[in-house]
């Protein structure tokens, strides 16, 4: 399983520069690689991610900075989000650190909320919708 996220978030990452690249319909198609490769192995979050990011938005954060970010988005401390993934804390604060720099803000509420907004993390469940 871990072959396939590994390959599918190096894909997402390949669509990101093809289309930075200006080679959209290469970028659309690495991006369609990666989410089949999500799907195939059951990684849930990282399929809903390559589904609904535009390959220009991909190059904004890296697959781990948006993987931290998700986590936080799920109300994890950096300390079992290091644990969840097998990294030192300091790692984390600092991928949080370079998402709140891309993003533009200063705290993880208003990075996932920008995240969110910019289609980068799939938006929370509420009752009302």
């Amino acid at each position: 399983m871990g072959d396939r996220v590994d390959s599918g978030r190096a894909r997402l990452v390949a669509a990101g520069a093809l289309a930075a690249a200006g080679r959209a319909k290469a970028a659309r198609a690495e991006g369609e690689l990666a989410d089949a490769l999500f799907r195939a192995c059951g990684a849930a979050l990282f399929s809903r991610m390559a589904g609904r990011l535009e390959p220009a938005v991909q190059v904004l954060l890296t697959p781990r900075e948006l993987t931290v970010l998700a986590l936080a988005a799920e109300s994890l401390t950096a300390e079992a989000i290091a644990r969840r993934l097998g990294i030192a804390t300091g790692t984390v604060q600092k991928h949080l650190e370079n998402a709140y720099r891309k993003l533009g803000t200063g705290d993880r509420l208003t990075s996932v909320l920008r995240a969110q907004a910019l289609g980068l993390l799939p938006r929370a469940w509420t009752q009302n919708g």
